[in-house]
């Protein structure tokens, strides 16, 4: 049901996407979907969650072994990325507001949290490998999850002045900059102090 619903998603975005469309593209009956999900919501919540869980298994496999605290940053922008272009319908759906009352689907709240920990633990080994003391690992993951989706979001959906279309248009050298400019950052000189 899950493949099927994502196929569909994908070819026609969520708002199209029905129970009944579901069950036509699976050749069964129009209640059999209902054994499975409620309702509409609760199989994008699924689908969401599904997402989570995908997005997560990206950034476990993402190595990091071996390069560079830029490099590191920029594969785990570029693979961030070409998920949300490979699947941008399931990537809106995630973040979106399609799903209502996210909070109350505890996979979908679970799927979320593991994908946060999957980035997490890799901004912990970078924090760790360059011996990096003056940055909060939990508020570094935050910000370099805002950065990867801003780029995403920006690439994926491509509403944009044409300015910044062009600019966006250099997909690799956007990301390789945004890392660069990520990494300045980690450097205690650059570290903000409080008035």
């Amino acid at each position: 049901m899950i493949e099927g619903a994502l196929k569909l998603l994908e070819e026609h975005g969520a708002a199209e996407l029905s129970l009944r469309m579901l069950a036509r593209q699976l050749g069964v009956s129009q209640a059999a979907p209902y054994h499975h999900f409620e309702d509409k919501n609760a199989l994008l919540a699924a689908l969401a969650a599904d997402g989570f869980r995908r997005a997560g298994g990206v950034l476990r496999t993402t190595s990091i072994k071996h390069h560079s605290l830029e490099r590191r940053v920029r594969g785990l922008s570029a693979g961030y990325v070409r998920f949300a272009k490979e699947t941008p319908n399931l990537f809106r759906l995630m973040y979106g507001t399609q799903v209502q009352r996210k909070e109350s689907y505890r996979e979908l709240v679970d799927a979320s949290n593991e994908a946060f920990a999957a980035l997490a633990a890799h901004v912990e080994q970078m924090i760790a490998d360059f011996d990096i003391r003056h940055v909060d690992a939990k508020d570094a993951t935050a910000t370099l999850l805002a950065l990867n989706h801003g780029l995403a979001n920006l690439i994926v959906d491509q509403r944009t002045s044409p300015v910044l279309a062009e600019v966006l248009g250099r997909e690799r050298h956007i990301i390789e900059q945004a890392a660069r400019l990520f990494v300045t950052g980690f450097r205690p000189d650059s570290a903000v102090q409080e008035p």
